[in-house]
Order: C-alpha cells, then structure tokens, then sequence
C-alpha cells in the first residue's frame, strides 16, 4: 500500500501534455503496489478465522474486493467531475460567460464536446475553451489522485494500528 499511495500521490504532477511514457512506470508501480497488497491481507483475513468459517471469509473477501473496487472508481469519477465542473463554472463566470450559456458548455463538455457551437457569440475561441477545459480536467485529475492517495495511505496508517503481525511459533 505504501508504493501504491506514494506512486499514485506523483500522478499529481502530471500535467495534460505530459507524455504517455512518462506516466506509464507511476501507473504500473500503484498498480504493482496494489496488487501486492492483496494477498496478504487475504491471508491475514483467512488465518483470523475458524477453519470452519473458511469460506464466509473468503465470500466476504472477495465481495469486499470487488466492492471496494466499484465504489472506488465511481467515488473518483465522481471526484474528477465535480471538480472539473466547478473549475469550469469558475472560469466561465470570469470571463463573463452567462450563466445559462455556462451549463450548456459544462454539459457539453463534460459529453466530450469541447467546442464552442458557432451560434453561441461569447468571444472565446475553442482553442482558449480546449485549454480551459484541460486545465479544469487536470485539477480534477489532480484532486482524484491526491485523495485516492491519501486513502491507501490511511490504508498503512490502520493496518500498523490495528493488524498485529504474524507471530513465528516456536
């Protein structure tokens, strides 16, 4: 969990035009740490029960896992797109943009539309929009990454107080 909470926690200083490769070893090693996580706190979740309890524990596990997993990505979606909505808004009203005209381009843009229709006389190229709504998808970007790494460092943080290690039999 600690190489997956440090390596997530350096996605935050990507920016939009970074480089794939450049991303691509942080991916792999919060990836890496990830999964090396998991098997031992199956096994600690299976040593911790009856034997005849075996498969309840294993249920649990992996419903948890999967859980986990769903709620964790919705959570971060849900995250990145408030954030890239309100950057949006926040931008928008700088530059004067109406409200009314603000929604339809937040939820044009948030459908992957991010172009100003040439009916909408609001002085913004697309290009200015493009980059704004970069900047906004970063800061999203930037706040999904930070908290999903200050939860698996929580993670660390719980399993220190709380899990005992294993304890060698004489």
């Amino acid at each position: 969990l600690i190489i997956a909470g440090v390596t997530t926690l350096s996605l935050v200083n990507i920016a939009a035009d970074t480089a794939y490769q450049a991303i691509l070893p942080k991916l792999v090693f919060s990836g890496f740490g990830g999964g090396l996580t998991l098997t031992p706190l199956a096994t600690a979740a299976m040593s911790s029960v009856p034997e005849n309890r075996a498969g309840i524990a294993s249920a649990t596990i992996n419903t948890s896992n999967r859980i986990g997993a769903i709620l964790g990505i919705a959570l971060q979606g849900t995250i990145l797109t408030q954030w890239l909505s309100s950057n949006l808004r926040q931008s928008l009203t700088a530059w004067n943009i109406p409200e009314k005209f603000q929604e339809q381009l937040i939820v044009n843009a948030l459908r992957g539309e991010i172009k100003i229709e040439g009916d909408l006389q609001l002085g913004i190229s697309n290009s200015d929009f493009h980059q704004l709504f970069s900047n906004a998808f970063m800061s999203g970007f930037h706040a999904a990454a930070a908290i999903a790494s200050l939860t698996l460092l929580t993670g660390v943080l719980i399993i220190f107080l709380f899990v005992s290690p294993f304890k060698a039999d004489k």
